[in-house]
């Protein structure tokens, strides 16, 4: 009788990943690259009344950033079928955590640190709690 079909293989790396020596691809840095941090929304349902991105654009260094109003000339939407999802946030967001603004800069850090800096205001919209007040 054959046992081996019934026993997992043994990983080749599953040693360094147990013991945190594995290399993974944010481990490696390359020359030349750039690191993004996503400002989400602290709002459920909420217009965009200004993004205030000057802090973080002094922030030494921040190579840019992006708001939904800066993605006026292009399509600034996605989508697996139709585009329909807005890739950040133009004029009012519609749930918690959705991405209102990219910072990119020359670290990690940089970008993390400077999105921090970034000022979202809002002004609350009522809770949609039924398809069709959506629709409405």
């Amino acid at each position: 009788m054959n046992t081996t079909a019934a026993r997992s293989p043994r990983r080749v790396d599953g040693w360094e990943k147990v013991t945190g020596g594995a290399t993974y691809a944010i481990d490696v840095d390359l020359p030349n690259t750039a690191f993004g941090a996503i400002v989400r929304s602290e709002r459920a349902h909420a217009r965009i009344r200004s993004v205030d991105t000057h802090a973080a654009a002094a922030t030494a260094g921040v190579v840019a950033v992006i708001g939904g109003a800066d993605l006026k000339g292009i399509e600034p939407r996605f989508g697996h079928i139709i585009a329909d999802h807005p890739v950040l946030a133009i004029d009012k967001v519609r749930f918690y955590g959705e991405p209102v603004a990219l910072v990119v800069a020359d670290s990690r850090a940089a970008a993390f640190d400077a999105a921090a800096l970034v000022d979202v205001e809002y002004d609350e919209l009522p809770p949609l709690m039924n398809a069709a007040e959506a629709l409405a």
